[in-house]
């Protein structure tokens, strides 16, 4: 905002006086799951931080797939407002085959890197966030999604943290006894932790970086 003052202010009279003759253009900006990739990487760099600790150096790879996301996307949404009678949409040229474009922005919501998992080959921590091979670490916060979802992670991270919290609580009263979990193939594997359900919010959302694009106008 502090970079752009007039496109600002211009956007906040707009909200508020609703100049109908002059709004002309209304842009559409899509919102978008990425695919999770082996290949992305989060790794310290040789870099030094003010405080002498490495810094971060994050390689994200985001795939074809997600170009292919992009276009059926806003070409859905254009029909339906054409066949509806409510706008007629151009859209951009499709992404698939082509460069990335400058558009394209993180959401800032940083997931990932510590998938949640019954089996330590395919995750970091287990359904109750502990870290495999570890009797009492446990990891809390949206570095636990398996997949990246389009929407605001926060709802899922609370209800993820309220379902640890519990479950913790459980652990200190000494209430939880071993039980028999089965890997998605069938397998039988020994835990110390119960069989617990996500909460609804976990569950009923793919889990996680997503990107926006500003792909189509009116």
């Amino acid at each position: 905002m502090m970079a752009h003052p007039v496109d600002t202010a211009c956007f906040g009279l707009a909200r508020l006086l609703q100049p109908r003759p002059l709004i002309t253009e209304v842009k559409i900006q899509t919102i978008v799951e990425a695919e999770p990739n082996l290949d992305s990487r989060v790794t310290l760099s040789a870099q030094k931080d003010c405080l002498g600790m490495n810094r971060v150096q994050v390689n994200w790879q985001v795939t074809e797939l997600v170009k292919r996301t992009f276009d059926r996307t806003v070409a859905h949404i254009a029909a339906e407002l054409k066949r509806g009678g409510v706008a007629d949409v151009t859209l951009d040229e499709p992404l698939e085959g082509k460069p990335w474009s400058a558009q394209l922005e993180g959401t800032w919501h940083h997931m990932g890197t510590m998938r949640m998992h019954d089996s330590e080959k395919h995750g970091v921590v287990d359904r109750n966030l502990r870290i495999h091979g570890m009797s009492n670490l446990y990891v809390a916060g949206s570095s636990v999604f398996p997949t990246v979802g389009a929407n605001f992670p926060t709802i899922t991270i609370a209800a993820l943290t309220l379902r640890l919290a519990a479950h913790l609580g459980r652990v200190i009263k000494g209430d939880e006894t071993a039980t028999t979990l089965v890997t998605p193939s069938g397998v039988a594997m020994k835990s110390d932790a119960p069989a617990e359900a996500l909460p609804i919010a976990a569950s009923a959302m793919h889990m996680p970086g997503d990107l926006a694009l500003q792909m189509a106008k009116k």
